[in-house]
């Protein structure tokens, strides 16, 4: 089975406390959309306290355009890109040398070439190095992309994949369109990047082991959460009802993939994306849990906001940072994302 043999994190460089974007947020809606001002009650229960953003908070209010935030997204992901893949080799005491591909999962940005060319130019990886960039997987992405690597190191027991997943959610904010979905991605989402090498079979590596994966997505649910394509941007999309859908459907996809692995939720750690507190609670409803159960996620929604598709991985390093995981103990690492679907990932102590 391939090891998962790093995990690194990294956030920009402009932490955001929640009372500061409160009281942004307060102040354009008296001025601009006051028939939203019973919104803003959204920041108090939101779960957190402060988040990172990729620019100073100015930078937001001077409304720069699409080409502008795009310049951003390909500079800063770039940074972060290369700063979790060092982590990632300095923990495993690997070279650069030894990664044999990449899979870079991004939505919150559009660059062509992709990010993954500009880090390995930043890095002089391998000009042979595998490329597969993953785009418009919002929230599940960080698990795809670990899920994804596993599949090419099973492909390749002599390699070593490293899946890279990058969001600047706080680009998409437009102070010119202050709708109530506007308003509440502005009280969850900041920016951040996770990075995950995994080794196959026939890499001499340590680290808990990838058992399998699964992807779900729900028919006819694509609405749900995504982007709307605008002349300025990318607009964000998602429904109120997505934790009920979440706690009306992960009982049903969650216990029979535990269930291939001869494993149940009770018996497996549960590093879940926080979408918010909303969707936790939905989590602990679908799979009869405890709340303590959650406890890490909403600790990494608390310090690091919604962060998108990284955010699965953030909390699947603390938690391993707090207990790694004795050997055979499973961690089911999942999210939810557009589509409307599921990804699943689970990972087993050595």
């Amino acid at each position: 089975m391939p090891t998962l043999e790093a995990l690194a994190t990294a956030t920009p460089d402009h932490d955001l406390p929640q009372d500061t974007v409160r009281e942004l947020a307060a102040s354009l809606v008296e001025d601009q959309a006051p028939e939203h001002e019973d919104v803003l009650r959204v920041f108090d229960s939101a779960g957190i306290e402060q988040r990172s953003i990729a620019r100073p908070l100015k930078y937001y209010l001077s409304s720069p355009g699409w080409s502008q935030r795009s310049k951003v997204y390909e500079e800063v992901g770039t940074d972060l890109a290369a700063e979790v893949t060092r982590g990632c080799l300095a923990e495993a005491e690997a070279d650069r040398g030894d990664i044999d591909g990449i899979v870079f999962v991004t939505t919150t940005g559009l660059a062509t070439p992709s990010l993954e060319t500009a880090l390995a130019n930043r890095l002089d990886l391998d000009p042979s190095i595998l490329r597969v960039p993953v785009w418009g997987l919002g929230c599940a992405g960080g698990v795809a992309g670990l899920a994804r690597a596993a599949d090419l190191a099973r492909a390749h027991p002599e390699g070593r994949l490293l899946a890279v997943s990058v969001e600047l959610c706080s680009l998409a904010f437009m102070r010119e369109e202050l709708s109530k979905k506007m308003i509440v991605a502005s009280a969850l989402f900041g920016d951040g990047a996770a990075g995950a090498l995994v080794a196959g079979d026939d890499v001499d590596a340590d680290g808990p082991k990838l058992r399998g994966a699964r992807s779900h997505q729900w028919p006819d649910t694509g609405d749900v959460m995504g982007w709307e394509i605008t002349d300025r941007g990318l607009g964000v999309v998602f429904s109120p009802e997505i934790p009920d859908i979440v706690a009306s459907k992960m009982d049903d996809v969650v216990p029979a993939f535990l269930d291939e692995h001869g494993t149940t939720v009770d018996e497996a750690r549960v590093p879940f994306h926080p979408g918010g507190p909303k969707v936790v609670d939905a989590y602990e409803e679908a799979l009869g849990l405890p709340e303590d159960a959650f406890t890490v996620s909403r600790e990494v929604l608390r310090d690091h906001g919604n962060m998108s598709s990284p955010t699965a991985l953030f909390v699947l390093k603390r938690s391993l940072a707090k207990d790694p995981l004795a050997p055979g103990e499973d961690a089911l690492v999942a999210a939810v994302g557009p589509g409307f679907a599921a990804e699943l990932a689970l990972v087993t102590g050595a």
